[in-house]
């Protein structure tokens, strides 16, 4: 199975690999981050965002259709205990997308980009803590 891995660096902030190349990430300041790098919940969004303005963009080249000005935005509200983020929501501004069966196709399109289909099909996470040298 492909994994990403991170590491603790120390001082609350974590490091991460993938494919060639690397990413830190930071605890919000109200826990003691210093804004060396967005928050892992942070990273969750863009994820999402970036697969879903790619996979507009996508759309957009093998229509024919302009890209220019698109964007999109995630939504949310944030939860305590445990904190987390619900209510996701996004909204993709496609001005050269004519509405109708243009917008439709997009609707489709970005519905499946591969960070919306595997957040909205997750049940469960599991984690598993391996301790001591074994790790």
């Amino acid at each position: 199975m492909p994994k990403v891995t991170t590491r603790y660096v120390g001082d609350l902030l974590c490091e991460t690999e993938l494919g060639s190349g690397r990413l830190v990430a930071d605890v919000p300041a109200a826990v003691g981050g210093k804004g060396r790098g967005p928050t892992g919940l942070e990273l969750l969004l863009a994820a999402l965002g970036s697969c879903v303005t790619a996979s507009a963009a996508f759309y957009c080249a093998r229509a024919g259709l302009d890209a220019e000005g698109l964007a999109v935005e995630v939504q949310f509200e944030r939860a305590d205990n445990p904190i987390r983020l619900t209510n996701l929501r996004v909204r993709v501004h496609a001005p050269n997308v004519a509405a109708g069966p243009q917008a439709e196709a997009l609707q489709r399109a970005v519905a499946n980009c591969p960070v919306h289909a595997t957040l909205t099909s997750l049940g469960e996470v599991p984690v598993e803590v391996v301790a001591g040298a074994a790790g």
